[in-house]
């Protein structure tokens, strides 16, 4: 059981994966954002500029940001900590690489309304489709159709190629779903 634990550890994940990424000598950004962001960031080998979005304070490696906001519920942490990410990712030199790290909670650790909602719009509105019974295919609809961050948007806003490296906590390991998929489509 411990063997198995380990070769899951989001953090030594990380670092193999990275380890195995290309990125083409473009020099890398990193934004991580979830319950294991602060882990997956420290092994973000090579990554010397970064913002890390999570939900309660640690060590960050040097260069990196670290801003806490709330989980479950987005707050005004979570508002600017998400509206910081999308500044982050739109500043990204073309000729660099956007290396997004994103584990679960990041749907609520970075929550930018899309524009015309409020964040109390937005949680009203899920807040109801729960009460109703919706499935959670329907409420994260929802929550991207309400969102500036969610549905590849982060993505979306970085002119740099991006390479997504997810910490899965869903059944399928869907990386659209993980967070609400800031850097995975649909756009």
């Amino acid at each position: 059981v411990d063997e198995t634990v380990a070769a899951m550890d989001p953090a030594r994940r990380v670092a193999d994966a990275l380890a195995a990424i290309d990125l083409g000598g473009r020099p890398p950004v990193g934004i991580a954002i979830g319950k294991a962001a602060i882990a997956m960031a420290r092994c973000a080998a090579g990554i010397a500029d970064g913002l890390v979005i999570a939900p309660g304070a640690g060590r960050v490696p040097p260069g990196w940001a670290l801003l806490v906001a709330s989980h479950p519920r987005p707050d005004a942490a979570s508002e600017r900590a998400g509206r910081a990410a999308l500044a982050r990712a739109a500043a990204v030199d073309p000729a660099g690489v956007l290396v997004a790290l994103i584990s679960g909670g990041a749907s609520s650790l970075a929550a930018v309304p899309a524009p015309g909602e409020t964040l109390a719009s937005k949680r009203a509105a899920v807040d109801a489709a729960m009460a109703r019974g919706l499935p959670i295919a329907a409420l994260n609809a929802l929550r991207t159709r309400m969102s500036a961050i969610k549905g590849g948007q982060l993505a979306r806003a970085c002119r740099a190629p991006v390479v997504t490296l997810v910490a899965s906590d869903v059944v399928g390991d869907d990386p659209a779903i993980v967070g609400i998929g800031p850097t995975v489509g649909p756009w």
